[in-house]
């Protein structure tokens, strides 16, 4: 398993398949050995059968098992109810989470950013070809 040094989590927001990026996310989970490890990698979910695309199972198993990725298999619906009841009865939590995640969005995804990194990736799809 990864260690519990690195709090921040990289989490897709996708299903588990192949044309999602699942494949590339878990390269991306295993940076050079002198670059270190920068988060916990995980994924969430589990795969759809009936999707082509989707990744097999034992993929998935395998990555979770040799500590490649972390997989949290499906949601928790007691979970989400609970995490979904802290928020509704704290206001001052929304509040604070509602801040917090707009500087996030802000910081990492103004428009001038999320421009700047489509050009870069248009660039170097052209410089491969």
């Amino acid at each position: 398993m990864r260690s519990s040094k690195s709090c921040r989590i990289a989490l897709p927001p996708s299903r588990m398949l192949w044309d999602k990026g699942v494949g590339e996310f878990v390269q991306a989970s295993q940076p050079p050995s002198s670059d270190g490890q920068i988060a916990r990698f995980v994924l969430v979910g589990a795969p759809d059968r009936e999707n082509p695309a989707s990744i097999p199972p034992s993929f998935v198993k395998e990555w979770h098992g040799t500590g490649v990725v972390e997989w949290w298999g499906h949601r928790n619906p007691s979970a989400l109810v609970s995490a979904i009841r802290t928020l509704l009865d704290d206001p001052n939590l929304r509040v604070s989470m509602g801040i917090r995640g707009r500087e996030i969005v802000m910081k990492e995804f103004s428009e001038e950013k999320v421009v700047r990194r489509t050009i870069a990736l248009y660039r170097a799809m052209l410089d491969e070809r």
